[in-house]
C-alpha cells in the first residue's frame, strides 16, 4: 500500500514537471529515442534503507525519431545513445505534450530533454546523425531542425550509409503494411 502511495505521488510529481528539472539517473536504453530511468532524491535513498526499490519510469526524448531497432542504423543509434547517457545521472525535462500540459506520450513514456553536464542529449543524436527531428512533434523546433540539415549536409551518421535512410515514422508504415523497405525507396525531402 505504501509503495502504491509512493508511485502515485511521484507520478504526480513528475507529471508537473513541464520546464521543470529533475535528476535521474538512466538504467536502460531500449533505441535511440526511448530510455528507462528512476528518480534520485534523498526518497530513494531513503527507500535504499527500507529495502524498497526505486520506481522506474520511461522516457521518450522529446523532438526527436530514432531509426527503430531493426531498421538500418537502429542499433547504432541506440548504442550511441547508451555510451552518452547509460548508467550516468542526467537532469530530464518534462516538455507537455499537450494543450493541458500532460508529459506523457500515448504509451505513457514521459517525454523529456535531458541534459548530462552542458550537453543538450536530444540534439547531440540529431546533430551527429543519429536521429531525425521529429518535426510532427516537436513544434516545428528551429534548433533540431538546423542540426538535421547540417548532419545531411556533412554526411554523419545515417545521412553517410550510401542509401538514403527510411525516416522512422515512414518505415513503421511500411512494416505495418508489410512492404519489405528495401525494396521501397522513399525520396529524401529537400
Amino acid at each position: 500500500m505504501i509503495r502504491l502511495l509512493f508511485f502515485a505521488l511521484t507520478l504526480f510529481s513528475i507529471n508537473t514537471y513541464a520546464g521543470n528539472i529533475i535528476d535521474a539517473k538512466v538504467i536502460k536504453v531500449y533505441d535511440g529515442d526511448t530510455i528507462t530511468f528512476i528518480v534520485e532524491s534523498d526518497i530513494n535513498e531513503l527507500n535504499k534503507q527500507k529495502g524498497i526499490s526505486p520506481t522506474q519510469f520511461k522516457g521518450r526524448l522529446y523532438g526527436i525519431d530514432a531509426p527503430e531497432l531493426n531498421q538500418d542504423f537502429g542499433k547504432r543509434s541506440r548504442n550511441y545513445l547508451a555510451d552518452l547517457i547509460l548508467g550516468k545521472s542526467v537532469k530530464l525535462e518534462g516538455v507537455a505534450t499537450d494543450k493541458y500540459g500532460s508529459n506523457f506520450d500515448i504509451y505513457g513514456r514521459l517525454v523529456v530533454k535531458i541534459y548530462l553536464n552542458d550537453d543538450y542529449i536530444n540534439l547531440k543524436l540529431v546533430e551527429q546523425g543519429y536521429a531525425w527531428s521529429y518535426t510532427k512533434y516537436n513544434n516545428n523546433d528551429y534548433v533540431l531542425n538546423e542540426a538535421e540539415k547540417q548532419a545531411r549536409s556533412n554526411g554523419l551518421g545515417l545521412w553517410n550509409t550510401g542509401n538514403p535512410p527510411i525516416n522512422p515514422a515512414d518505415w513503421r508504415k511500411l512494416k505495418k503494411n508489410g512492404t519489405k523497405s528495401s525494396k521501397y525507396k522513399i525520396p529524401l525531402p529537400h
